[in-house]
């Protein structure tokens, strides 16, 4: 009888133990949870930010091409006659638009993966 009340007082301390051990886990995991929803959230403001720069600046280009094809614009906006330091923005402002592009892209695939492993 002694012997049983012993193993079952073992039993207990093994499974008190992983208890303590599965509490220690799941307070990690919520902490992770609340960490990757924090990082989805901005995440998501950034692709929202990127999205609406990129259709302003979609529609300015747009604008342009417009004005220039109806002879509105003396110039093409990077023609010779132009400075050379517009030029350059121009050129910048091309390159920071298909970065836009590129990082929209990703935080969509992003997104789509955290949904389907969610979904799994």
């Amino acid at each position: 009888m002694q012997e049983r009340i012993a193993g079952c007082e073992a039993q207990l301390q093994q499974l008190d133990g992983q208890v303590v051990s599965l509490k220690g886990e799941f307070e990690s995991k919520k902490g992770l949870e609340i960490e990757l929803k924090n990082s989805l959230a901005k995440a998501e403001a950034t692709l929202t930010a990127a999205s609406s720069l990129l259709g302003k600046l979609s529609g300015e280009k747009s604008r342009w091409e417009a004005q220039v094809s109806l002879g509105n614009v003396p110039d093409h906006p990077i023609s010779q006659s132009t400075p050379k330091f517009v030029r350059k923005q121009c050129v910048l402002c091309e390159k920071i638009l298909a970065v836009l592009v590129l990082h929209t892209n990703y935080m969509m695939l992003h997104s789509t993966a955290q949904r389907l492993s969610r979904a799994l």
